[in-house]
């Protein structure tokens, strides 16, 4: 039933998911952006916070720069992944800019373009509901240079928003204030607007449904969340299978976030199914995998669980947070060895993220490699937050360590 959709996802998905493409290796390797004295160099958020106040500022190139060490340093966080998107996104050339949102180009998507969409595919893969505070930013930067081309042009310097861009930016603009529940009654009125065409109400109607799920999520609105979810998948299947479909407003998406409501509700066994079906509709969604196997070990179901985390490590070998996933249920399944294996596989794709190295360190101690425990313990406190709630643990065991290894030396 899914077949011609889900082959033109594989092909779109093996582009987006190349050597290169994920988040650390978006651009080259830069110096860190300078935080305020006394900030610490090793917390996420510092950089995050200090993006925040750069594109605020107008500055995207900075943002993006601040952004982009938000995801090495916390590369499971959607909300970095997100920011450093809508950053890069408004610090592209105007041409590109403009370009991005045209679906009816046959032409291949230019490679900066589909960098775009993966990132935002890959934090809503992370985060489906995350609150997309640069949303209206972002919408407004676009809608100020159409002006800006369209005055250059016709010598004009006003310029009237249409319609669809007005109610957009009212959206928008409740939905940053967090006026959730405004935003979604207003997302609800294209639905009810029979002046649109048929086929136009087939490509705008599951996104917005789409919209109204997230908006109720957050909302803490379950089954309201969970009716729009529905409906949106049930749109899209409905849609010409031809037609493209950009990375974030997938099928396989869809179905992930139904999983992610129905667990929210600890209806477990219909998420297993939703998650099943995001796999029908791709089989790289890697996120899926992942969440499934959680779910199978929590139903004991050992084998299938590292099953589809095994195949999830494989899809994005690159991912250091998979492969950290992957090492926790190796390790709740007694497997230390291989849980070994996948930790140093997390820090070879990620220097920076302090999460392996104390685990690493805790499975060497358990295996009385005091050494390499202890030179794990110390590599975790040099990339640790401050605000990390296992420093001190890993200082205390740093001490016992040191203690013990000087008990036991030699005497010169």
């Amino acid at each position: 039933m899914h077949s011609v959709r889900a082959r033109t996802w594989i092909v779109i998905a093996a582009l987006a998911m190349a050597p290169g493409m994920s988040a650390q290796a978006a651009r080259p390797e830069s110096a860190r952006p300078k935080l305020d004295a006394g900030a610490d160099t090793n917390e996420a958020h510092a950089y995050y916070l200090l993006g925040t106040e750069k594109i605020f500022d107008k500055k995207p190139e900075e943002a993006a720069k601040a952004f982009y060490w938000a995801t090495r340093l916390d590369p499971a966080s959607g909300d970095y992944l997100y920011a450093y998107r809508e950053a890069s996104f408004m610090a592209m050339p105007i041409d590109k800019l403009l370009a991005y949102g045209n679906r009816s180009s046959k032409k291949p998507r230019d490679v900066e373009l589909l960098r775009l969409d993966t990132l935002l595919y890959r934090a809503l893969l992370a985060k489906p509901f995350l609150f997309r505070r640069f949303d209206e930013l972002v919408t407004q930067h676009v809608i100020d240079e159409q002006v800006k081309r369209v005055a250059s042009v016709v010598g004009r310097t006003v310029v009237e928003m249409n319609m669809d861009q007005a109610v957009h930016m009212d959206i928008l603009n409740a939905y940053s204030k967090g006026a959730y529940s405004s935003a979604a009654a207003l997302y609800a009125e294209p639905l009810k607007n029979k002046k649109i065409d048929k086929k136009m109400h087939e490509i705008i109607d599951p996104g917005i449904h789409a919209e109204r799920s997230r908006l109720f999520f957050l909302m803490d609105n379950m089954d309201s969340a969970r009716t729009e979810m529905i409906a949106a998948i049930e749109g899209r299947r409905a849609r010409d299978s031809t037609r493209v479909v950009f990375l974030y407003e997938s099928s396989t998406l869809y179905e992930q976030s139904l999983g992610m409501i129905y667990e929210r509700q600890k209806n477990f066994a219909d998420a297993r199914k939703a998650y099943e079906s995001a796999l029908v509709e791709d089989l790289s969604n890697y996120e899926a995998h992942a969440r499934l196997s959680q779910l199978q070990l929590a139903g004991g179901d050992t084998v299938a669980a590292m099953t589809e985390m095994n195949l999830a490590v494989q899809i994005v070998p690159d991912d250091p947070v998979l492969h950290y996933e992957y090492a926790l249920e190796l390790v709740q399944t007694r497997h230390d060895a291989p849980a070994s294996d996948q930790l140093r596989k997390a820090i070879a794709a990620d220097s920076f993220y302090a999460a392996p190295h104390l685990l690493l360190a805790v499975i060497a101690g358990v295996e009385q490699y005091d050494d390499q425990a202890l030179a794990e313990y110390q590599r975790f406190v040099a990339l640790a937050a401050r605000t990390d709630p296992q420093e001190k643990y890993a200082e205390d065991q740093i001490a016992k360590l040191s203690s013990k290894m000087a008990s036991t030396s030699p005497k010169q």
